[in-house]
């Protein structure tokens, strides 16, 4: 009656999780991905030879992240980026432009730094004792004490646009405060998307690229799963596409979904971090590296009205500089050659144009806000809907239907690892109510 025990929807991290733990459970499972290729938001491509972490590039809180051990099994290198980061501050001119510029401007001092990482401090602080005591708002709002600071509006980016892909004006307070991703990140010489695709990939039987889901029929036993492919039977299905995918409507659920899961839908609204690679040229590569070491980043202390744009150069010696950008900059800059502009722009008016001359060898633009298997980089909560994780995590009708990802994930939201978790549960979950006497 059904041709397998158990449908995933999405081969990303969180869907080979839930593979993998249906598998350890002796069910069969059959994994239908819309895509070519498996991993979904860990995707790593080659530029200039050296790999380029589309999304994911760390393992946060590496000490306690489910995929660290995985990833030290399979003998990969993992490196504590935390301990091999160093930081660069340009300072533009109080009455300069506002973007300043190597002429209008200074790299901070030792001191200047010193005083940004004690901002930091307060900040986080403030922000910490607001979310433990306060009804929801945003980050920005809880922020407001120290808005004389002349850098908590940088700050404010680097929380919000750049970690959570949300402003801090949309960004619920208590949301972030959970999320909080403390310890060290590691990262994989390898990269994050080679990794999960190398390792954690199912059987091949088990997967089937190309199969995009349209419609999820529920009004029969089990569930029926549709698309231009054909059909699929299974006893119940795990869904762990994003939640710009499910608000879309691209995938059909009949009956629809219950109000409270479309809801936690609705309150989870996808996020955009960008990412620009532009590789040195191939003659000089490795030796002009505009003054800045390895693993270098590079930021400019912003002001209101200013985009959210930061730098990562040579990542663990690799021999381009990524320009990373979130919430509205990203969103207002999806065209990959406005993507392009901004960064190499950006780089010139702190470098001058011998970035230019350096950066002429390939780029590499990502695309997660117009790719339609994802509509964004990862989920955020609006003030007001930190509980919105939890609701899109529960089981629907008695379990023959659960939504996973890192958007359902409370303390990871946003990481290959709450994923992966989600995963996990999600089938765990499933395994039991599918056994229980009926």
């Amino acid at each position: 009656m059904f041709d397998t025990d158990i449908a995933v929807v999405g081969a990303g991290v969180a869907g080979l999780a839930a593979a993998t733990s249906l598998r350890q459970a002796g069910l069969t499972c059959v994994v239908l991905e819309a895509g070519t290729e498996v991993g979904g938001r860990a995707r790593t491509s080659l530029l200039a030879g050296a790999p380029f972490d589309h999304g994911a590039s760390w393992l946060h809180q590496g000490e306690s992240n489910p995929l660290t051990p995985l990833a030290r099994a399979a003998g990969l290198d993992a490196v504590d980026f935390s301990a091999t980061r160093v930081e660069r501050i340009h300072i533009p001119d109080v009455n300069s432009g506002p973007k300043g510029g190597p002429t209008n401007g200074h790299w901070a001092t030792t001191a200047e730094q010193h005083d940004a990482q004690r901002a930091e401090t307060r900040l986080s602080r403030l922000l910490s004792d607001r979310a433990t005591r306060a009804p929801d708002i945003s980050l920005a709002q809880a922020a407001a004490p120290l808005q004389a600071d002349p850098w908590t509006h940088s700050l404010l980016q680097w929380e919000g646009a750049i970690i959570a892909a949300a402003d801090a004006e949309r960004l619920s307070l208590k949301d972030w405060h959970a999320n909080l991703l403390l310890g060290h990140n590691l990262c994989l010489r390898e990269g994050i998307g080679s990794f999960v695709a190398r390792h954690l990939a199912p059987p091949a039987g088990e997967v089937r690229l190309g199969h995009a889901v349209t419609r999820i029929d529920r009004t029969g036993p089990g569930v029926v799963l549709s698309g231009a492919w054909g059909s699929l039977r299974a006893r119940a299905v795990i869904v762990t596409v994003s939640t710009g995918v499910l608000a879309s409507g691209a995938i059909r659920f009949d009956p629809p979904l219950p109000i409270a899961t479309q809801e936690a839908i609705a309150h989870l609204p996808m996020g955009l971090l960008s990412k620009v690679g532009l590789a040195a040229a191939p003659e000089r590569a490795g030796k002009e590296r505009l003054g800045v070491p390895n693993s270098c980043s590079i930021w400019r202390r912003r002001r209101p009205g200013e985009p959210a744009l930061v730098m990562m150069a040579w990542p663990l010696g690799r021999p381009y500089i990524a320009g990373h950008f979130g919430g509205q900059t990203a969103w207002d800059h999806t065209n990959p050659a406005d993507a392009e502009a901004l960064v190499r722009a950006e780089l010139v008016d702190l470098f001058g144009h011998q970035a230019t001359t350096l950066l002429n060898g390939p780029a590499v633009v990502t695309d997660w806000g117009t790719n339609p298997r994802f509509l964004g980089a990862y989920a955020y909560a609006p003030p007001g809907f930190h509980g919105a994780r939890a609701a899109l995590g529960t089981p629907i009708d008695d379990g023959r239907v659960m939504l996973a990802g890192e958007a359902c994930h409370a303390t990871l939201a946003g990481t290959v690892g709450g994923a992966w978790l989600s995963g996990q549960g999600a089938a765990r979950q499933m395994t039991e109510l599918i056994r229980q006497p009926a």
